[in-house]
C-alpha cells in the first residue's frame, strides 16, 4: 500500500511553480532519479504517473513506498539538504513533467510564499512517511563495538535514512553478510 498523498498545491500554484521549471516528456519504465544518486530535481506530474519505490535487496522484495499522478510533485527533504537518493522515481505511465531544478526551487520557495510553506511542510512529512515505509533502504551489518559500523550507524541516523543494523552473527546479520566457507 501506498503512502498518502499528503498536502497538495491548488491549480494556480502548480502553474506559478511549473514557471521555475521547463516541460519534458517521460517515457514508461524511465527512472527520474535512483538510489545513490547525489541530487535530483522536483518534478511536477502533468500527465505522467510515476511510482517511488524502495528497490529489491538481497533479502527483501521491492516495495512500493508512493504513486504520484497528474497535479502531483515528487520531493522530500533531500532535495533541499543535499542527502543522497535512497528511494526510485520509475515513471508508470508516460506523459508530460515540469522539472524543476534545486536553485530554481529554492527561488521559488523564497518567493513563493504559499507555496514554499506548503511544499516544506509536504517536504517533511513526506519525510517521515517514507522514512517508515521505506524500511531498511540501508542494511548495516557490523559488529556494535566496530569503529566501522558504529561510524556508519551514526552517520545514517543523523541523516534520518531509513537503515537497520545487525551484528554479523545473529541470523539476520549473518543472512546479510554470508561468510565463505
Amino acid at each position: 500500500m501506498a503512502a498518502p498523498r499528503g498536502p497538495v498545491l491548488n491549480d494556480e500554484q502548480f502553474r506559478r511553480l511549473a514557471t521555475y521549471g521547463a516541460e519534458e516528456h517521460v517515457e514508461l519504465g524511465q527512472d527520474l532519479y535512483v538510489p545513490g544518486d547525489e541530487s535530483y530535481d522536483c518534478f511536477l506530474l502533468l500527465t505522467a504517473a510515476v511510482d517511488i519505490v524502495r528497490d529489491a535487496t538481497a533479502v527483501e522484495p521491492a516495495r512500493l513506498i508512493y504513486r504520484g499522478g497528474p497535479g502531483d510533485f515528487l520531493g522530500e527533504l533531500n532535495l533541499l539538504t543535499g542527502q543522497h537518493v535512497y528511494l526510485t522515481a520509475r515513471v508508470v505511465t508516460a506523459g508530460a513533467v515540469v522539472r524543476v531544478g534545486a536553485t530554481a526551487l529554492r527561488r521559488a520557495l523564497a518567493e513563493q510564499d504559499d507555496i514554499g510553506d506548503l511544499l516544506l511542510t509536504a517536504f517533511q512529512e513526506r519525510r517521515d512517511v517514507f522514512r517508515t515505509m521505506a524500511g531498511s533502504a540501508l542494511v548495516v551489518v557490523g559488529r556494535r563495538d566496530g569503529a566501522s559500523a558504529l561510524h556508519l550507524r551514526t552517520y545514517a541516523a543523523q541523516l534520518l535514512l531509513p537503515h537497520s543494523w545487525h551484528d554479523p552473527d545473529s541470523p539476520p546479520g549473518a543472512r546479510r553478510w554470508p561468510r565463505p566457507g
